[in-house]
């Protein structure tokens, strides 16, 4: 059983550091809940993956802010800066022993469903189901959001994005579940 005192303390944490993606964690959460209940999980599942969503990002904090709100396009260096969020976002968890549950969704969700992902190159059912369905909604929230070094996205051209990576980025039998939900029905 996960600590929600610890898991509001950390989610906090992310607003302190910065309020946009405080937001994001909460639209993320409530994506991954809705394929949740398209997937079948049961309450537990559901509730660990809320709580994985609420805090995916909170190795973001250790990631400094002229690199995490840069306007242009990151240099290969920052970039490899940026994708150690989901090591630091583990290690922050990793020793809590009520949120040890939420570590591999956490350190996982940017994995890649054909092994180009990170931190582990995991492809496939190696990479746990809370993380693959956390890699769809953090990607679909972050296209349709405005980021100072992006235009957001219509929800047209997210879904047809999520379409072009189905089974290389993400796992098509979720893409298909993800795009059946009824944000999308008028599309």
């Amino acid at each position: 059983m996960q600590d929600p005192a610890a898991i509001s303390a950390l989610y906090d944490l992310i607003n302190t550091k910065q309020p946009n993606l405080h937001e994001h964690c909460k639209r993320v959460a409530e994506y991954a809940l809705m394929l949740a209940d398209k997937t079948g999980l049961d309450e537990s599942q559901r509730q660990m993956l809320y709580d994985s969503a609420m805090l995916h990002d909170i190795g973001k904090a250790e990631i400094p802010d002229n690199i995490l709100n840069k306007p242009g396009k990151l240099t290969p260096e920052e970039y490899d800066v940026i994708k150690q969020h989901t090591i630091a976002g583990y290690n922050a968890i990793k020793d809590i022993n009520e949120l040890k549950s939420l570590g591999p969704a956490i350190l996982h969700h940017h994995e890649r469903i054909d092994g180009k992902g990170y931190p582990c190159g995991l492809q496939g059912d190696d990479i746990p189901l809370s993380a693959r369905i956390l890699a769809i909604a953090d990607s679909f929230d972050a296209m349709t959001s405005y980021r100072p070094y992006k235009n957001a996205m219509t929800i047209q051209e997210a879904a047809d994005e999520l379409r072009t990576n189905s089974g290389s980025q993400f796992d098509s039998r979720l893409v298909e579940c993800f795009l059946s939900l009824p944000i999308f029905n008028d599309l």
